[in-house]
């Protein structure tokens, strides 16, 4: 089983969301915990020119690369931001 690793703003929206919203919060920490075991399932798709794939939970996407051993979250984020996120993170 994969290890997982958060980013600094993967960690902040994790801690923001559990606060704001646990149940949108809790299942979100499942479906890292389903990654984990299976980090392609059937509902994950890859970003068309950025090294990432994206699962969806609700009207939040959990944007993640994955290594051998390691499930690197990128940025847990509403729809409408996600996608935002990851250009200003791979712009860098």
């Amino acid at each position: 089983m994969r290890s997982v690793k958060f980013t600094r703003r993967a960690e902040k929206s994790a801690n923001a969301l559990i606060k704001r919203s646990p149940e949108i919060a809790t299942l979100i920490g499942n479906q890292i915990e389903r990654l984990r075991e299976n980090p392609t399932p059937n509902n994950s798709i890859k970003l068309v020119g950025y090294p990432y794939f994206r699962c969806r939970v609700g009207s939040y996407r959990i944007v993640y690369e994955v290594d051998d051993s390691l499930l690197h979250i990128t940025v847990i984020a509403k729809r409408d931001q996600v996608y935002r996120e990851v250009r200003k993170m791979y712009a860098k």
